[in-house]
């Protein structure tokens, strides 16, 4: 496990999390303020991981409509980058363990490759229709401390 987390914060392993936490945000303060001290931020993030004082911070929340209204949190920048660091090791590992037909959050998977994979089972290869559909609140209703082991709250924000 040791090896697993060195992984996670070797520098170039964050220096490409940190590129890739950019790819569609390159031109947003929170990525413009994180590049403008790239190395210093990267080394600060890289001795928090070592020393074990790494904290997650705080969720920016909004509102959107797309077509109906959904609450977001976002991460701050940073956060973004130690998610994708740890991603980064841990996908690889995780993703060859899945069955084929596992299609959520993986690359080269998602809605239209499994819509696509059940019209096949369904014996109809040019079939448009399929159910999307989410689940009201879900997220919000898991029971955090219940998955660490604790039975004492839920997920607050």
């Amino acid at each position: 496990m040791g090896e697993l987390y060195t992984r996670v914060y070797d520098f170039e392993n964050l220096y490409q999390a940190a590129n890739m936490a950019a790819e569609d945000k390159k031109y947003k303060p929170a990525a413009l303020r994180f590049f403008a001290n790239l190395e210093e931020n990267l080394i600060e993030l890289q001795n928090e991981l070592i020393w074990k004082t790494y904290r997650l911070g705080k969720y920016h929340e909004f509102k959107v409509r797309d077509p109906k209204p959904r609450d977001i949190s976002t991460l701050p920048f940073r956060d973004r980058v130690i998610q994708i660091a740890l991603r980064n090791i841990i996908e690889p590992i995780f993703d060859s363990r899945f069955i084929y037909d596992s299609y959520a959050c993986r690359l080269g998977k998602g809605t239209v490759a499994a819509a696509s994979r059940v019209s096949y089972f369904l014996g109809k290869p040019d079939a448009t229709k399929y159910l999307k559909c989410d689940i009201h609140k879900y997220f919000y209703s898991i029971n955090i401390k219940k998955l660490e082991g604790d039975n004492q709250g839920t997920l607050h924000r």
